[in-house]
């Protein structure tokens, strides 16, 4: 469980570096001439957010998974610990 909320913390923090490089490239588009950022950068940047939500989603049915299983385990640890008593 310790492990799930270091990686919440580090989500969080994650999150909130987006806005800021979103407000960079808002300027940058703004105030510079068109071209001056590649066409592997553009693309990169409005794939950004959207691959950041694909791994939060990812990572939430791992999650799910993984208390699905815990909750077998458990089960099947108090039975064998019940057993061996």
């Amino acid at each position: 469980m310790e492990a799930l909320e270091n990686i919440r913390e580090q989500q969080a923090v994650i999150d909130m570096k987006f806005n800021p490089i979103q407000d960079m490239y808002s300027l940058l588009d703004n105030y510079l001439p068109n071209g001056i950022t590649d066409k592997d950068e553009m693309d990169a940047r409005t794939m950004l957010r959207k691959n950041w939500e694909d791994v939060i989603k990812a990572a939430d049915i791992k999650q799910k998974e993984l208390q699905q299983k815990q909750s077998i385990y458990l089960k099947e640890l108090k039975k064998n610990v019940k057993d061996f008593t």
